[in-house]
């Protein structure tokens, strides 16, 4: 988006302006006023994604841990269920 405004006023200032005015200080003022308001955007939408990426490894790491503990629980009652199983047939 900030690219593509540059290169607008770029364009703009190397044609000219294509509307009946000519570009003002106050223009230009305005555009820079507006392409900061962009950037501020942009970065705390990406704050808030790296929050958010932060927030979701750590619900991942979470869920692997339980996934690894259920794992390791279905291991052991496999492994009693066999030794039971053994145990009563001698």
């Amino acid at each position: 988006m900030e690219k593509k405004f540059e290169k607008e006023m770029e364009l703009r200032d190397e044609v000219g302006c294509s509307s009946s005015h000519e570009v003002t200080h106050e223009d230009r003022q305005a555009a820079a006023e507006e392409l900061g308001l962009a950037r501020e955007v942009n970065s705390m939408r990406e704050s808030a994604m790296r929050g958010e990426l932060k927030a979701l490894r750590e619900e991942t790491a979470g869920l692997k841990k339980a996934l690894s503990d259920a794992h390791s629980e279905i291991d052991r009652w496999m492994t009693a269920d066999r030794n039971s199983d053994g145990i009563m047939e001698s």
